[in-house]
């Protein structure tokens, strides 16, 4: 459904953004998706424990966000990511760039680090802090 979906970028219980619209609220001409769309999302999101949605990156692979915890300044998620197209490490999440079977990054200056562990073909077990 994400790659259908082709101009939105994030798809929360809650909100969701598009690749040229990242306002909120919004009215509902213009979520990029219909509301019978989202309530089906919310339902795969619920049955999947994907609770705090998808988001994809610049190439469209999509992260699907398990868990979060702190603020969006300083915490972290952990989910799974399904890569559909390797490429730029500018415009994708690391493990579709990197095409490894597991690698992590960790800044020593601050707390920014990410760690992940291929899990099939394409899928990922991923964790971020920042």
């Amino acid at each position: 459904m994400s790659q259908e979906d082709v101009n939105v970028v994030r798809v929360a219980d809650d909100f969701t953004r598009l690749k040229n619209d990242w306002s909120w609220p919004r009215p509902e001409s213009r979520w990029g998706i219909t509301a019978a769309r989202w309530n089906e999302y919310r339902r795969l999101f619920k049955a999947a424990g994907v609770s705090t949605g998808w988001e994809k990156d610049e190439l469209g692979n999509v992260y699907f966000i398990a868990h979060t915890h702190g603020l969006s300044i300083g915490g972290g998620s952990k989910g799974l990511v399904r890569c559909f197209i390797s490429g730029d490490p500018e415009k994708a999440f690391p493990p579709c760039a990197e095409q490894k079977e597991k690698g992590q990054s960790k800044d020593d200056t601050n707390s920014d680090g990410y760690s992940y562990r291929k899990i099939g073909p394409d899928w990922y077990i991923f964790e971020e802090s920042r």
